[in-house]
């Protein structure tokens, strides 16, 4: 019902969504997508969770309504957000397990996993029988030493390819600022090669570093003119990069 219901809704037909969302609703009534959806046609009140949580850390910034705050952040996939809200927690109660796993689990989420592994130590520390904050830091753990690992293969043997393979694997875990730097690397050793030149642009893009986007895209483009991938990432910097541009 809920994706039926949303689809009638943008189609229009409002009422005829709301009443496939009641009915979902009436089967499954703690159904968080279809209560969401609902209380916004409903309800000229409602807040969505995060907005609910982000009032209540305002207007009462204690440490478990940061903490609250932070779970709102992390479910909307915003995970520095989240990392931020949780460390104002633990700067007001340094002693507060909870915080420091939503640090470590936020930090997880983008790449930073020194600063993940240093918050899990203090949760599993605080929370030693907590088995989140336990796998959590076992993940930051694990993870740490991948990249670590990657790291120094690529410093004790900088080809291109090494700093192409550190680059792409820092881009999947969303660190992309260790990714453009080893973008900025493996340009360095093949200026010569259209893959460096698109990584790097895509990172770039992410920073918000359109300028460097559009340099390294238009490269990469020079380099492989029929390259889609390319094509597309310089389009999206240039796009970027315009709509930075006062009218």
């Amino acid at each position: 019902e809920l994706q039926e219901g949303n689809f009638l809704i943008q189609q229009q037909r409002t009422n005829e969504g709301i009443a496939l969302l009641r009915k979902g609703h009436n089967r499954s009534p703690g159904h968080s997508g279809i209560n969401q959806l609902l209380g916004y046609f409903e309800n000229p009140e409602y807040k969505t969770p995060l907005e609910a949580a982000l009032t209540t850390a305002d207007n009462n910034p204690t440490p478990e309504n940061l903490v609250e705050l932070s779970l709102a952040w992390y479910q909307a996939g915003e995970y520095l957000q989240s990392a931020r809200a949780a460390e104002k927690a633990a700067e007001l109660n340094p002693d507060y397990g909870l915080a420091w796993n939503n640090i470590c689990a936020a930090y997880n989420q983008i790449g930073e996993f020194e600063k993940a592994l240093a918050a899990g130590d203090k949760a599993v520390a605080l929370l030693p029988a907590d088995e989140r904050s336990r796998n959590n830091r076992a993940l930051a753990e694990r993870q740490h030493k991948y990249y670590s690992d990657l790291d120094s293969i690529a410093r004790k043997n900088p080809t291109y390819e090494n700093w192409i393979l550190l680059c792409l694997e820092w881009y999947k875990v969303s660190n992309f600022s260790n990714s453009k730097a080893a973008a900025e690397e493996a340009v360095k050793v093949k200026p010569d090669d259209a893959t460096g030149w698109n990584n790097l642009c895509a990172a770039s893009n992410k920073l918000g570093d359109y300028q460097r986007g559009i340099e390294s895209g238009t490269k990469a483009v020079e380099l492989r003119p029929e390259w889609e991938l390319a094509i597309n990432n310089l389009k999206e910097a240039q796009r970027l990069k315009d709509a930075q541009t006062p009218k």
